[in-house]
C-alpha cells in the first residue's frame, strides 16, 4: 500500500465548514463595568484593573452582571494584596482569561475578532510586506566573501577536527569564527 505524503500548501483543503461563523466585536462599546461585590474590601489596583477589563471589546460577550468574572477579580485581588502565591493562582487566572477571550488563542478558538467602526478587522493583515525582513544572520552571511583561486576555495582551509587555517597561517577552531577572522584580515 503506498504511503500518503503531506500535500503541498496550495493543495491542502479543509472540506468541513466551521460550526459557526466569526463574531465581530466592536472596538467602541457602551458596556459598563458592573460593581464588584461588597462582601470584600477590594484593593484600589484591583478596582482599576476591573474597570480596564470591562473596557475591552470582549466585554460585549460577557454576562453583563459580571458574575462569571468575580472569581477572576478575587484571584487578582489576592495576587495584588499578596494573600496568595502567584504560582498557585496564575493557572486559574489563565483559564478564566481563556474562557473569556482575553488571549489571542482564546479569541481564535471562540472565533471572535475585533473590528473598527468601518468594519475592518484589527490585528490582521491580508497584505504581505514588499520585502521580507532580513535576519541578522543573513546580513552577516552577505558580508562574508570566499577567497577562490581557479574555482577552489583557498582560505580558510579546513584542516580537520573543526580546525581552520587562515591566510596568515593562524589556526582557529570553528568555520564561522574562521571565516569572520579571514574577513577581518581582508585577504
Amino acid at each position: 500500500m503506498p504511503a500518503s505524503y503531506p500535500k503541498p500548501d496550495g493543495a491542502k483543503v479543509t472540506r468541513h465548514k466551521p460550526r459557526f461563523d466569526w463574531v465581530d466585536l466592536p472596538v467602541a462599546h457602551e458596556v459598563e463595568a458592573p460593581e464588584l461585590p461588597e462582601w470584600r474590601i477590594w484593593h484600589a489596583k484591583t478596582v482599576e484593573v476591573w474597570v480596564d477589563l470591562w473596557s475591552k471589546p470582549q466585554a460585549v460577550m460577557w454576562d453583563p452582571a459580571g458574575s462569571s468574572l468575580f472569581v477572576w477579580a478575587t484571584l487578582i485581588d489576592d495576587l495584588i494584596s499578596a494573600r496568595s502565591d502567584a504560582v498557585k493562582v496564575s493557572g486559574e487566572i489563565r483559564q478564566i482569561e481563556d474562557r473569556h477571550g482575553l488571549t489571542p488563542k482564546a479569541m481564535m478558538q471562540l472565533r471572535w475578532r475585533i473590528v473598527d467602526d468601518e468594519g475592518h478587522v484589527l490585528g490582521q493583515t491580508d497584505e504581505l510586506p514588499d520585502e521580507a525582513p532580513v535576519s541578522t544572520a543573513a546580513k552577516l552571511r552577505d558580508r562574508l566573501r570566499v577567497v577562490t583561486t581557479d574555482g577552489e576555495k583557498v582560505y580558510p582551509k579546513h584542516r580537520g577536527a573543526g580546525w581552520y587555517e587562515l591566510s596568515n597561517g593562524e589556526k582557529i577552531r570553528g568555520k564561522g569564527p574562521a571565516e569572520a577572522a579571514e574577513m577581518e584580515l581582508g585577504t
